[in-house]
């Protein structure tokens, strides 16, 4: 039930993105005369107006066709609908249209979780002890609460707690932390020395996990959060790309289409707030993605576009043509790459899931 649910979010996740596609193309006078999701040979498929809407065998990946973009357009051919004859900026629009869609929806999903279902808040008490980390070794137990740190009373668990310990690297090493803890009703001091697990994070950690409760925003707030939300993980995507590019991270330390349901499944069977969170990002990170200056992709055809604008006049049908391939061949040959990165480390990500964790996507 997990995967199913898992392919089904992605899958909407694509439509939503050719919607946007084809919801600005049809605003703008181009015609669309095929929108599909799936792909491969068509299982069903009926025509309203000018649009054949078609569901396919295989559930991965949707499209538009555009009059004046695709070969077959010559069967419902209307100069006045056609891409290529409509002004610049219709085209772009229609061109960014897509990924625009998914970065919206990725914002509504983070609003409507912060309205209706609530956000994760840190208090002090712990929910989990790392086995042979630096608290279990302390004898630190589940539902502990930590009063002070360092002698400072915790007032926002966040700061008080986890950035202090985070913090507590120097150039000489790591100094230990002082830890005021409450256990049933009496209080004694723990001192620990944070240690950085590779495994788990760049920074100084103890080996807890927080618990939190879960707190409905009010719209304005709710508002701000999603923004933020939404440029976080804006952000996060081009980190990520450049720790990769700097072998901060390795290629195992990647996700395509078949870690992403893995991840996504285990999600779903944490919770609804987790599995709804991760849609959320990955919605965002399709739109930003989607954006990237690569031929094949949305940003590689506006880059095309932009070119025409400087130029006065369009490279040449021929040209683009062969951008657009060489693009999508390199695009088909890193896809496979990825989806056997999936599979060679199917088996690392089980190890890595089963490891305790909490609200992440909106921490």
């Amino acid at each position: 039930m997990g995967i199913l649910t898992a392919v089904i979010g992605l899958a909407l996740l694509i439509i939503v993105h050719e919607l946007g596609h084809m919801w600005v193309a049809k605003r703008c006078g181009i015609g669309v005369y095929e929108f599909s999701i799936g792909m491969g040979p068509k299982i069903f498929s009926r025509r309203s107006g000018e649009t054949l809407y078609s569901l396919r065998l295989f559930p991965f990946g949707g499209f538009v066709r555009l009059e004046g973009i695709d070969e077959e357009s010559h069967e419902t051919a209307d100069p006045s609908k056609d891409y290529h004859q409509k002004s610049l900026s219709a085209r772009m629009a229609t061109i960014v249209a897509g990924a625009a869609a998914n970065i919206l929806t990725g914002f509504i999903i983070f609003l409507a979780i912060s309205l209706f279902f609530g956000v994760p808040e840190l208090n002090n008490k712990i929910s989990t002890v790392i086995l042979n980390s630096p608290a279990a070794k302390a004898g630190l137990e589940k539902g502990d609460r930590i009063i002070r740190v360092n002698g400072q009373t915790v007032v926002n668990p966040e700061n008080d707690i986890i950035h202090t310990i985070r913090n507590s690297q120097t150039r000489n090493g790591v100094s230990a932390v002082s830890l005021l803890i409450e256990r049933n009703g009496q209080e004694f001091s723990k001192f620990l020395r944070p240690v950085i697990d590779p495994n788990r994070s760049t920074k100084p950690t103890v080996g807890i996990l927080l618990d939190y409760n879960t707190v409905k925003l009010s719209p304005l707030t709710a508002f701000r959060f999603s923004v933020e939300k939404t440029g976080f993980t804006i952000k996060s995507v081009f980190s990520s790309i450049r720790m990769l590019v700097t072998g901060t991270v390795s290629l195992k330390d990647m996700a395509g289409p078949i870690g992403i349901v893995q991840i996504a499944s285990v999600e779903f069977h944490s919770s609804v707030l987790n599995f709804l969170s991760l849609l959320a990002f990955i919605s965002i990170s399709l739109g930003v993605v989607n954006l990237f200056p690569f031929p094949a992709l949305d940003g590689g055809h506006f880059i095309l576009l932009i070119l025409e604008g400087i130029r006065g006049k369009a490279l040449g049908k021929k040209v683009e043509t062969w951008i657009n391939y060489i693009g999508f061949s390199l695009l088909i040959f890193m896809m496979v790459v990825i989806v056997l990165n999936d599979i060679l480390h199917w088996n690392d990500r089980v190890r890595l899931l089963a490891r305790p964790h909490q609200a992440q996507y909106l921490k």
